[in-house]
């Protein structure tokens, strides 16, 4: 059985992945405003998962990096284009470099072009001891960098909900929830 706040983390990126899987919006409206994520909006905002580790050591060529502004400007107009607000950015906070810089890169550019960006956190959790002060430095380094008034990068383009940053946490451990929708 999964909890209420377990569902509250991962249901809008859910809702993104069943837009684009081809369900009618109304399902997903639905859906968010049973769980209280529309807050007054008539339409949810669609977002897209964003993997940032292209052109890193030990990922796939895909032919170009992560880190490639050019690239992130396309993909950014083209997600506007396809009605995606924002992007769901996987990151891992400063121990992975390569990922961290995208992400920066990312959440600059969409500065500029009028999107949104949030951190799909996936924390570190081959040394359990240490896990929860790994977490707050973690968190800490993303509010000094993206996030809080006086972040590295403009916190302008960082997704809010209601005044509030989100920040999507990775299950580690747990069971990944499955959506399915019937298409009509």
């Amino acid at each position: 059985m999964f909890h209420s706040a377990h569902l509250r983390r991962i249901l809008p990126i859910a809702a993104a992945l069943l837009l684009l899987s081809g369900c009618h919006r109304t399902d997903v409206r639905s859906s968010l405003a049973a769980n209280g994520f529309l807050g007054g909006y008539n339409e949810p905002t669609m977002l897209a998962a964003y993997q940032a580790w292209f052109g890193s050591r030990g990922h796939i060529n895909v032919g170009y990096p992560s880190q490639d502004r050019v690239v992130i400007e396309k993909q950014i107009d083209q997600a506007k284009q396809l009605g995606v607000s924002a992007f769901v950015v996987n990151w891992y906070g400063p121990r992975k470099a390569f990922e961290d810089k995208a992400y920066a890169l990312i959440q600059e550019v969409a500065a500029e072009k009028n999107f949104k960006t949030a951190i799909l956190y996936d924390e570190n959790d081959s040394n359990p001891a240490d896990e929860t002060d790994a977490v707050i430095a973690e968190l800490q380094y993303a509010h000094d960098h993206y996030i809080g008034p006086h972040a590295a990068v403009s916190p302008d383009a960082y997704l809010q909900y209601q005044g509030r940053p989100m920040i999507f946490i990775f299950p580690k451990g747990g069971a990944w929830i499955g959506a399915t929708c019937a298409r009509r």
